[in-house]
Formats: C-alpha cells, sequence, structure tokens
C-alpha cells in the first residue's frame, strides 16, 4: 500500500516536472521569437547629414542656377531598405511649406534624387537633389525638406533653411560661361565674391553683388548709354553692394543699392536724339525685403490723356504734346511675387525726352491708378534732352510738352511789349496835343488881342496922328 502511494506522487511529481519544463520551453521559445522579432523589426530611415552647394558664386549658364544637396541618408536595417529621397524647396514666406505647388518664383519639387548605397557605412546610401532655378526668381531666403522612404514605406524628414545669393560675377570671367542667345541687351557686371558649399543648420551670411540677366561680354553698357545721352554716371555704381542691369528687370535686395538701365529704342545704334530709355537708381533700403523692379515701355493707345475735359487741377490749365515715345511703366515686385505700389525710399528716375518735345517746355505726371488722373512729379533736373526726378509711387509715367505755358509766357512778353510801345507812344501823342493846344491858345490870345488894341479909343489923336491942343 505504502509502495502504491509512493508511485503514485513520484508520477505526479513526473508530471508536473515535465509540464513545468514543456512550459518553461514554450515561454523561452517565445522569447527568443520575441527577441528575433525586435531585431528584424523595421526601423525608419533618417536624413544624416544635409549639405548645399551652388547657392553662391556663378551661375551654371547666364539665366539659371543649379543649386545642389547632398549628404548620407541612414537606415538601422541597411542601405538597401533605403528605396528613394525627394525634396521640396520654397521660398521663406510660402505658408504651405513642404506642401506647395510647384512654381519657379518660390517652390521647387525634386521627386526622385538620384541615391547610391555602396558609398558610406553598411546602414548609409549617399544622396543627391538638384534642381535649376532661373535667375529672376533665385534671390532670397529659401527652406528645404528631404523625406527619405523604405522599402516598408517608413519615413524620415529633415527641414533647414538655406538662402541663395545674387548672381555673382568675376568681370574677368564675362564670357566663359555657356551662353544662350540673349533675349536682352548687354549686362555689365561687378565683382564676385564666391563662397564654397556651406553646411545647412549653421549660420550663414549670404555675399554677393550683382544680379546680371545675360552675360554675352566685358561691355559696360551703363557707361555707354550714359555717354550717350551726355550725362555724368551716377555715384550710386560706386556703392559696396550694389546691383545693376542693362534690361527690363532688375532684383534688388533690401541692403543693397541698384541700377536698371532699360534701353527701348527701335534704332539699333541710337543716337542721343533716337534714344527712347529709362534709368532708375534704387537706393539701399528701398524696400524691407528684396523685390524685383520692371520697367516697361508704353504707347499712348488706352492711356488717359492730360487734357483741360478731364476733372484734374494738375492738368486743367494746360494743353500738351503727346507722342508715343513718352510713357514708361514703372512696377515692382515683392519675394512673393505680390505689386508692390510703392517704395520706402525714392527712386531716382532719369527719362529721355522724345524728339518731339526737345523744342518745348516739359512735365512729367504719374498716372494715378486709383482715380486715372495725372499727378504733377516734381523735376530735379531737366535740359533738351533728359529729364530727372524722384519718386516713391510706383506706375505709369510721362514726360508731357506743356505748349500753353509757352504760348501764354510769349503772349504775356509780347503784350508787355506792346503795352510798353503804346504807353510811350500816347504820350507822345499826348505830349504833342498839349503843344499843339498850347500854340492854339496863345494864337487865339493874339488874335484876339490885336483887333481890341486898334479899337479901344477911335478919337484919340494920338492914335490918329492928330495935332494936340492943350
Amino acid at each position: 500500500m505504502l509502495s502504491s502511494v509512493i508511485t503514485f506522487l513520484l508520477s505526479l511529481v513526473g508530471t508536473a516536472t515535465t509540464f513545468f519544463a514543456f512550459s518553461s520551453g514554450g515561454m523561452l521559445a517565445q522569447v527568443g521569437e520575441a527577441l528575433t522579432s525586435a531585431i528584424v523589426e523595421n526601423a525608419s530611415p533618417t536624413i544624416k547629414t544635409l549639405s548645399i552647394s551652388g547657392n553662391t558664386g556663378a551661375p551654371s549658364s547666364s539665366f539659371e542656377r543649379t543649386i545642389t544637396f547632398n549628404g548620407f541618408a541612414d537606415d538601422q536595417n541597411g542601405a538597401a531598405d533605403i528605396q528613394g529621397v525627394l525634396l521640396v524647396a520654397w521660398r521663406d514666406g510660402n505658408g504651405l511649406g513642404p506642401a506647395c505647388t510647384a512654381d519657379p518664383n518660390q517652390c521647387y519639387h525634386v521627386p526622385s534624387c538620384a541615391f547610391n548605397t555602396t558609398l558610406g557605412t553598411d546602414t548609409e546610401a549617399w544622396y543627391q537633389c538638384s534642381f535649376s532655378i532661373p535667375q529672376a526668381y533665385s534671390y532670397g531666403a529659401w527652406h528645404a525638406h528631404l523625406t527619405v522612404t523604405d522599402l516598408d514605406q517608413a519615413t524620415g524628414t529633415r527641414t533647414e533653411p538655406f538662402s541663395i545669393d545674387a548672381f555673382s560675377f568675376n568681370t574677368g570671367s564675362i564670357g566663359y560661361y555657356p551662353v544662350e542667345e540673349p533675349p536682352a541687351p548687354v549686362l555689365e557686371t561687378s565683382p564676385e565674391e564666391s563662397n564654397p558649399p556651406t553646411e545647412i543648420g549653421t549660420s550663414e551670411t549670404t555675399t554677393g553683388t550683382t544680379t546680371p540677366s545675360v552675360v554675352v561680354s566685358g561691355t559696360d553698357c551703363i557707361a555707354e548709354f550714359y555717354h550717350r545721352i551726355d550725362k555724368p554716371e551716377p555715384t550710386i555704381r560706386r556703392n559696396p553692394r550694389h546691383t545693376e542691369a542693362c534690361s527690363n528687370t532688375l532684383r534688388v535686395a533690401h541692403r543693397d543699392s541698384g541700377l536698371l538701365v532699360f534701353d527701348a529704342s527701335d534704332d539699333p545704334s541710337p543716337s542721343k536724339s533716337t534714344t527712347r530709355a529709362v534709368a532708375i537708381e534704387v537706393p539701399s533700403g528701398a524696400s524691407p525685403v528684396w523685390f524685383t523692379l520692371f520697367a516697361e515701355h508704353l504707347s499712348n493707345e488706352n492711356i488717359p490723356r492730360c487734357s483741360p475735359l478731364v476733372s484734374n487741377v494738375a492738368c486743367s490749365l494746360v494743353n500738351y504734346t503727346v507722342v508715343n515715345d513718352s510713357f514708361f511703366n514703372v512696377y515692382a515686385e515683392n519675394h512673393l511675387g505680390e505689386t508692390l505700389n510703392s517704395l520706402t525710399a525714392a527712386l531716382r528716375i532719369t527719362l529721355v525726352v522724345p524728339d518731339d518735345l526737345t523744342d518745348v517746355p516739359v512735365r512729367v505726371y504719374r498716372l494715378n491708378a486709383e482715380n486715372t488722373l495725372w499727378e504733377e512729379v516734381t523735376i530735379e533736373s531737366y535740359n533738351a534732352h533728359t529729364v530727372t526726378f524722384r519718386s516713391t509711387q510706383l506706375g505709369i509715367f510721362a514726360i508731357l510738352g506743356a505748349e500753353k505755358p509757352g504760348i501764354v509766357e510769349r503772349a504775356t512778353a509780347r503784350l508787355t511789349t506792346l503795352f510798353i510801345i503804346s504807353f510811350a507812344l500816347l504820350t507822345f501823342i499826348g505830349i504833342i496835343i498839349l503843344i499843339l493846344l498850347t500854340l492854339f491858345r496863345k494864337r487865339r490870345e493874339a488874335l484876339i488881342q490885336g483887333p481890341m488894341r486898334s479899337s479901344a479909343h477911335p478919337h484919340d489923336p494920338i492914335a490918329h496922328n492928330e495935332p494936340h491942343t492943350p
């Protein structure tokens, strides 16, 4: 009996041991499986480094600049797990950020960047993203947003600010860059300040001073223009931070001065008398942000005339000579492409006087777009061929020949001369009349007094020579 109980208890112990052994093995197997699962669990990739090149210095061509981003993406599951890298770059101020719509003025997408898994460590893949931006849109503060995706569609992102400096050239380099057929006149440039590629995420001060539109030779078109119109070159060209162009557009940073010369002459070799142009000097601080200045030559079609028929104080007293070559539209856009109606500092604008107006007095007017009326602009200097004025307001400016003031002045001079001559003539006639009246009066008195003396004493012996008897 006792042996049976002992046998039963030993069997229970064996069963329990077997159960616990089996349970422990299962638990250990689950733990091992869990550990294995943890090792092979997908890890999201990351953008490890990000550098930029091409944001300063010379552009890739005369019309655009190529901006290049490169670095290493990292994936703990191995570099082979990285499927792709994409880039979105947008101009500062675009509220949509990386969700912006592609726009050459403020948003660029690179959906498929180049990458190489053989470079770097086993978990790193080298990437490179590039896009070309026209020089007219490039200047200013930007942001770059990179996204790396792995085979399981896990993503890693990185966003950094960067800046694109003005297009800078060294005068000795002009003509050595690839040049397409120029659509605009020749451009003069200023010295370059070149910078090496900059690591994004660190503080960066942009440099460079020139924003050219076309580079075809070393000719100083601005100096040639001022020589042609017999005016000295503006001193603003000597500013340490300055940008200028012979074109119809100019991009200027808020801290830079600028000079835009737009020659709209029909003559391929214009003279002083056939030049149709506008020169615009931009002082530094003209805008709190960088902006683009535009100049446009207009004909007088569809432009309100300055005449007495218009309820306009400025024009109501003057009849004007209007010619096709006297209208220029000067306007600007900020870094978001929004139109600017005025600037914080006055532009100094020089217009070339058309041949039709060289022999008459001229005045300059700006068309007020709000009420479609012309407002007179104070002229700073004027000669037979150019007129210069300052204005913080932008818009359509016109040179109008003031015919009536000249006629009035000439008529007034003639009237004054006629009045003097008439006065002198009347005075002379008056004197003659007085003399004649005086002579006539004396003659009359003599005629009257003569008969009176002869008839005063008819019986006077003395008067009749009769002897006197005492």
